[in-house]
C-alpha cells in the first residue's frame, strides 16, 4: 500500500475513533507493510487513546460499563499500539491510566496497587530517557500521593522522591515545566510532625538549582516568577503559612528583572503579570508602597509589550487595570493629583492601540476605565469624561452585535450618572429585551447588586 492513502485512512480512522475499523485494516496489510508502517499504525492508536484519555480527564466520557472497563480499554490501545512498534514502549500513556485508575478507588490499598503500577512505568521510561523533566516531575507526583496514599511518612521515601525531583528541575524546559514548585507546597500539606522540614528541603533544593541556572540564562527568573503568579492566584487559603513565602520570594525574584529586555511581547506580558500579581498580594498585607512599586513595574511590561504590538487589545487592558489599581491605593490616601495623573497616563494607553475604534473588547475597558476615572477624581461631576464612556461603550455595543450585555449596562450607569434616570432605566429595558429568548427571560440581577444602581433599585427590579 502506497503511504499517502495509508496515512489518509488512518487519518479518517483516527478523527472517527474507530479502532475497530483499525484492527481491520492492520489486519489487512502484508506483514511488509505491518512492518513498514509500524510507527504510523501505533501512532494512529495512540491518537485515539489521546483524544479519549482527554475526554476522560475533562469528564466527558460516559460508558454503560462504568470506568473500570473504559481505563482498561484504553490501555488495550495502547498495548496494541506497543505490540506494532515495540521499539517505543509507550509507559507514560499506561502510567497516566494506573494514575486515573488509583483516583477511582476508596480503599488505601487498592490506591498504592495502581499508584505502584504507574510508578513501574516511569521507572521504566526513566531507563530510556533518564533527563526527561517531565519524567522524573511525573514520577515525583506519584511517589508523593503514595506517600500521602499510605500515611507513611518515611524519610527514605521522601528522599527517593526529592533524587527525581531534583532532575526534574535540573532539565526543566519552558515555565510550564515549573509546577515543580507546587510539589514543595504539597509536602507541607501533609499531616505529619517533619512537614516543615522536608518542604525545607524540597524549596531549599529548588532555589539552589534554579538560581545556578539562572546565572547562566536570566529568563528562568521569569518562568520562576510567572509560576509563582500562577500559585498565588489558585493558593488554597487552608494551607498553612504558604502565602508569605510565595509572595517574599516573588518580591526576590521580580527584583532581578526591573531592567529586562526583550522583543518577544508575550513574554514582556508574562512579565508583567509576575509584578501585577505580586503588587496585588502585597496590597493585602498592607505593603502599600511596595504594591505600588510592583504594579508600576507591571505598568512598564505591558506598555513594552504594547509598543511592539499595538493591535493586540491584551497589553493595553493589563496595562490600564494596573493603572487603575494604583489610582485606587492613591485615592485611598487621598492623593488627587497623583490619581489624575495615572488616568490621564492610561488615557495615553488607550490612545497608542491600533483602530481602537474597532475593537469590541478594548472599548469595553476604554469605557469601565473613564467610568472610573469620572469615580475617582471627579466623583462623578465630570460629565464630558462619562460622555467619552458613553462613546466608548456604545462603539462596543455596536461592535458586539447583540452578543454582550456587558455595553448595554455599563452605559445605563453612565447615564445614571449623568443624572439621567429615564435613559438609564430605557437601556436596561432594551438590555432584557434583546437578551431574553423563549427559553429563559433575561435577568438584571447582577444590576440590582450593583452599588452604583441603588437609587434606582425599585424601578430596575420591575422592568
Amino acid at each position: 500500500m502506497e503511504k499517502e492513502a495509508l496515512e489518509e485512512q488512518l487519518l479518517e480512522i483516527a478523527n472517527a475513533r474507530d479502532d475497530g475499523k483499525l484492527d481491520e485494516l492492520v489486519e489487512s496489510l502484508a506483514a511488509d507493510d505491518r512492518q513498514r508502517y509500524k510507527k504510523e499504525l501505533a501512532d494512529a492508536y495512540l491518537d485515539i487513546y489521546s483524544v479519549w484519555h482527554y475526554d476522560y480527564m475533562c469528564d466527558k466520557v460516559t460508558t454503560t460499563e462504568g470506568p473500570d472497563s473504559f481505563l482498561a480499554y484504553l490501555l488495550e490501545l495502547i498495548d496494541k499500539a506497543d505490540k506494532i512498534n515495540p521499539s517505543h514502549i509507550n509507559h507514560q500513556q499506561r502510567a497516566y491510566c494506573y494514575e486515573s485508575w488509583a483516583d477511582l478507588k476508596d480503599t488505601p490499598e487498592e490506591k498504592l496497587m495502581y499508584l505502584e503500577k504507574a510508578a513501574q512505568e516511569i521507572r521504566a521510561a526513566l531507563k530510556i530517557q533518564p533527563d526527561l523533566s517531565q519524567l522524573n516531575y511525573q514520577l515525583v507526583s506519584i511517589l508523593l500521593e503514595k506517600i500521602k496514599t499510605g500515611n507513611q511518612y518515611r524519610e527514605e521515601d521522601f528522599s527517593e522522591a526529592l533524587t527525581y525531583f531534583e532532575r526534574a528541575i535540573l532539565n526543566y524546559e519552558g515555565g510550564h515545566q515549573l509546577n515543580l514548585i507546587y510539589n514543595c507546597f504539597e509536602v507541607l500539606r501533609m499531616s505529619f510532625p517533619r512537614n516543615r522540614h522536608w518542604y525545607e528541603v524540597y524549596f531549599d533544593t529548588m532555589n539552589t538549582i534554579l538560581h545556578k541556572r539562572a546565572e547562566r540564562d536570566p529568563l528562568i527568573y521569569l518562568d520562576w516568577a510567572t509560576e509563582l503568579k500562577r500559585i498565588i492566584e489558585h493558593y488554597d487559603p487552608a494551607a498553612p503559612e504558604i502565602p508569605q513565602d510565595i509572595v517574599q520570594q516573588s518580591v526576590d525574584l521580580l527584583k532581578r528583572l526591573t531592567s529586562f529586555e526583550s522583543d518577544n511581547p508575550e513574554k514582556l506580558n508574562d512579565l508583567g503579570h509576575a509584578f501585577a500579581k505580586t503588587a496585588g498580594a502585597l496590597g493585602k498585607t498592607g505593603s502599600t508602597a511596595e504594591a505600588l512599586y510592583h504594579y508600576e513595574m507591571a505598568v512598564k511590561y505591558f506598555t513594552m509589550a504594547q509598543d511592539i504590538n499595538p493591535a493586540a487589545w491584551t497589553y493595553t487592558v493589563y496595562a490600564t487595570n494596573a493603572l487603575m489599581a494604583m489610582a485606587a491605593i492613591y485615592h485611598a490616601q487621598n492623593d488627587k493629583d497623583t490619581v489624575l495623573a495615572l488616568f490621564e497616563s492610561g488615557q495615553n494607553i488607550f490612545l497608542k492601540v491600533y483602530k481602537p475604534e474597532e475593537d469590541f473588547t478594548v472599548n469595553i475597558y476604554w469605557g469601565e476605565f473613564l467610568i472610573e476615572y469620572a469615580r475617582l477624581v471627579y466623583d462623578f461631576e465630570s460629565p464630558a469624561i462619562l460622555q467619552m464612556a458613553e462613546e466608548k461603550l456604545l462603539i462596543a455595543q455596536e461592535l458586539g452585535r447583540s452578543g454582550y450585555d456587558h455595553p448595554y449596562i455599563a452605559r445605563a450607569k453612565v447615564a445614571l450618572k449623568l443624572g439621567d434616570r429615564e435613559k438609564c432605566l430605557a437601556i436596561l429595558s432594551e438590555c432584557k429585551k434583546v437578551f431574553s429568548h423563549a427559553h429563559a427571560t433575561y435577568s438584571l440581577s447582577k444590576v440590582t447588586e450593583d452599588d452604583d444602581f441603588a437609587p434606582l433599585k425599585q424601578e430596575i427590579s420591575a422592568i
